[in-house]
């Protein structure tokens, strides 16, 4: 009996031993899919692809203009302060895209020429807030306010990296307000095309930024008697007497964006630097045919270049005599007159 059991576990281990062949388990696999309803010339085969977090995603870094700092784009909506055009540090009149002023001192320390109009400088794209970015694919972001007193603002942001080493976008800002009393409309634009380009050694570098502004606010000179307020007959505040501008019909409207009495600025700059960085190279081989590039820089070698240019125009196409000489000191021709300033600098 034992010589039996021994016999047929020895001849167990000897098929199973025997089974370890590639063609025998090619068989027994070809047989058991033959009963599924395979057939001979059926090969199914299973892949395994590894994923790439990174192919799902986007990914968005940005750098200031004169700044190393790699930054991460933020998208969070926790911080009203981004996305309205007033921070909660400024004092205004309560019209969006009114003249505005700190709450916290902070001395005008820009060295160079100044005009000094800076009454509506949160309104304006500057060139020291540039940003330069990187994403792995297009990103595109738009936005629109829409408040009670018909206050509408309007913000469109592109950027996208067509090769690992160049980028480009631009950034549209538009805000707009008819104001609740007469002349009291605002209409802001402003626009940015940044772009970036390094070389594949990592030496050579381009920066290229055109910003243009262009700043429409009307200008009542304030109502002639605060006691308005209170009568029940000007429940609408537009039909409340203002010292300038009094003269002309007005309907608050959303789309107006011409001034009859107020300030029009507009200025653009054109920005474009080189640089040329001396250090120290090296690089790493990623495989066979993939080679990244590492640099060191200890010296660098820069050109910039800017042109700028700014215009400042006031009119007031139903100027009052009287007011423009009590409280100007300036004598007009008619009692009811057209007035004009305006001056313009290129630097």
């Amino acid at each position: 009996m034992k010589r039996i059991v021994a016999l047929l576990a020895l001849t167990f281990f000897f098929q199973f031993t025997y089974a370890q062949e590639p063609e025998l388990l090619n068989k027994i696999g070809n047989r058991v899919r033959s009963f599924g309803g395979g057939g001979k010339g059926s090969a199914d085969t299973i892949g395994f692809v590894h994923r790439d977090d990174k192919k799902d995603s986007v990914s968005i870094t940005y750098k200031f203009l004169d700044s190393i700092r790699t930054n991460y784009f933020d998208s969070s909506i926790n911080d009203f302060d981004k996305y309205f055009s007033v921070p909660s540090s400024y004092q205004y009149t309560g019209n969006n895209g009114a003249a505005a002023y700190s709450l916290i001192y902070s001395p005008f320390a820009k060295p160079g020429w100044d005009a000094g109009f800076h009454a509506f400088d949160i309104y304006r794209f500057t060139l020291e807030e540039s940003k330069f970015y990187k994403s792995n694919r297009p990103f595109t972001q738009l936005s629109y306010q829409l408040a009670s007193g018909k206050e509408q603002m309007i913000k469109a942001f592109h950027t996208q990296s067509p090769r690992p080493n160049w980028s480009f976008g631009f950034d549209y800002r538009l805000v707009s307000a008819p104001g609740f009393f007469v002349t009291q409309n605002s209409n802001h634009k402003s626009y940015r095309l940044f772009s970036n380009y390094q070389g594949k050694r990592k030496r050579y570098a381009a920066f290229l930024i055109l910003v243009g502004n262009t700043i429409k606010k009307s200008e009542n000179g304030g109502i002639t008697q605060d006691s308005l307020l209170l009568d029940p007959n000007h429940k609408k505040r537009y039909s409340i007497p203002v010292n300038l501008g009094n003269a002309n019909l007005f309907e608050p409207n959303p789309f107006l964006s011409s001034v009859t009495t107020g300030n029009i600025y507009k200025d653009f700059t054109f920005f474009f630097r080189q640089t040329y960085d001396i250090g120290k190279r090296d690089s790493v081989a990623i495989n066979d045919s993939t080679t990244e590039y590492l640099f060191y820089p200890k010296l660098r070698i820069q050109h910039s270049f800017t042109y700028s240019s700014y215009n400042f125009f006031y009119k007031d196409e139903k100027a009052d005599s009287i007011i423009y000489k009590n409280w100007y000191d300036t004598t007009l021709k008619l009692p009811i007159d057209t007035f004009y300033a305006k001056e313009r600098w290129s630097v």
